[in-house]
């Protein structure tokens, strides 16, 4: 009877660790399951980021800024037509998107997820060239203090570069 005894604690210890090892591996199942469903939270919230930056800009685009971006354009250098507060208006919202990008990139080292960012940049890259060119052309952003003042728009301007959009 005592060897029954004793190969049955052998079997019961055995069945204990066998069911601790199946807990260790839940746990670190529901970990994994919690930390991919973060980072999809975290993606859709970049993405809705990007849509939402895309929108608004698209609206002010189409409502006026794509006139006073050409009137500008046509004037001389010298010249400081109407529009020119228009242009000051569109660097300030590029300044404000470029500052929102870095402040992504720099939570935890956690970038903007790439497909969201590129979206961005087809969509109205090609925009944001024309006017960071334009306001390159009459030095707007030039100053002692202009990469601090314009931050995001050199944030905006290397990561045009990175998309190559002219």
């Amino acid at each position: 009877m005592d060897d029954i005894a004793k190969i049955l604690d052998i079997l019961a210890s055995i069945g204990t660790l066998v069911g601790l090892v199946f807990v260790v591996l839940q746990i670190n199942s529901a970990r994994n399951e919690a930390k991919d469903s973060r980072n999809e939270a975290r993606d859709s919230r970049h993405l809705n980021i990007v849509l939402n930056l895309s929108e608004s800009f698209r609206w002010r685009w189409e409502s006026g800024w794509k006139g006073s971006l050409r009137e500008i354009e046509k004037a001389h250098n010298n010249d400081f037509p109407k529009d020119q507060e228009q242009l000051i208006n569109m660097l300030n919202w590029i300044n404000s998107c470029g500052r929102i990008l870095k402040q992504i990139d720099r939570k935890k080292g956690v970038s903007l997820q790439a497909s969201a960012e590129k979206l961005l940049f087809e969509t109205v890259g090609p925009q944001f060239h024309r006017i960071i060119k334009v306001s390159d052309s009459r030095s707007i952003m030039s100053g002692a203090k202009a990469n601090e003042d314009w931050d995001g728009v050199c944030t905006v301007r290397e990561k045009l570069g990175d998309y190559d959009i002219q």
